[in-house]
């Protein structure tokens, strides 16, 4: 059992359900160090701004043909106003990808510019991690199909 917590670095793991967490560092090189905290000011902007735009940790995917974990992760994005937070929920930038073997080592950093990938829209199959190209800012989107690339893993 893994657990990837929204805002901090740490990977949570057990045996079991029944067996006390244990915890491991396994920061992205392309998040800030310090992670920000959830604002408490009660500002729609603000918690738009964090739950969209600030470092963090989404998405942990297991891959049982391969024995990795798959972390996604955004890092930080400033925004100008309202309307640029919103489109990010369309339109994701950046993000990165950690591969992590089954002792949870960090295998693999590797950042993706926006503009192509859905980072949200992914699977693990028999060939390996999907990840949907359906981006709207994608030159080559064929909006009346899904659409899906292949993330292969590369040794190092």
């Amino acid at each position: 059992i893994v657990y990837s917590l929204f805002g901090d670095h740490r990977l949570f793991f057990a045996p079991s359900f029944d067996a006390p967490l244990e915890s491991v560092n396994a920061a992205s090189k392309h998040l800030e160090e310090m992670m920000p905290l959830f604002p408490v000011n009660g500002e729609r902007f603000d918690t738009q701004k964090y739950l969209l735009g600030s470092s963090r940790y989404e998405t942990i995917l297991y891959d049982p043909y391969r024995e990795v974990f798959y972390r996604f992760a955004f890092p930080n994005y400033t925004f100008q106003n309202d309307d640029e937070v919103r489109s990010l929920r369309l339109e994701p930038r950046g993000f990165v990808i950690m591969t992590l073997d089954k002792d949870l080592r960090i295998v693999a950093d590797q950042y993706f510019e926006g503009g192509k990938y859905m980072p949200n829209n992914v699977f693990v199959g028999k060939d390996g991690l999907f990840i949907s190209t359906s981006h709207p800012k994608n030159p080559d989107l064929k909006e009346d199909k899904m659409v899906f690339e292949r993330f292969e893993l590369v040794a190092k």
